[in-house]
């Protein structure tokens, strides 16, 4: 159960209203989406991270095959 403020659940059932949908499926709806949108920026801070990695990550791993070799 979530305890919200009055305020806040009119405006879910207005919305709810509108789309023609109960509040419950509306705060599904809502969190599976924001659920979503947080993989997906974590994904693309993963990419830039990997892409920054890949541009400096030559020399060290010509240093660790050297390493390696002794």
């Amino acid at each position: 159960m979530l305890s919200l403020p009055e305020e806040t659940v009119a405006v879910l059932d207005d919305l709810a209203a509108e789309a023609g949908s109960t509040r419950s499926a509306l705060v599904a709806t809502l969190a599976q989406n924001e659920v979503l949108e947080r993989r997906r920026r974590r994904a693309a801070t993963l990419r830039a991270w990997l892409e920054q990695a890949t541009e400096h990550g030559g020399n060290v791993a010509e240093l660790v095959r050297e390493d390696r070799h002794r």
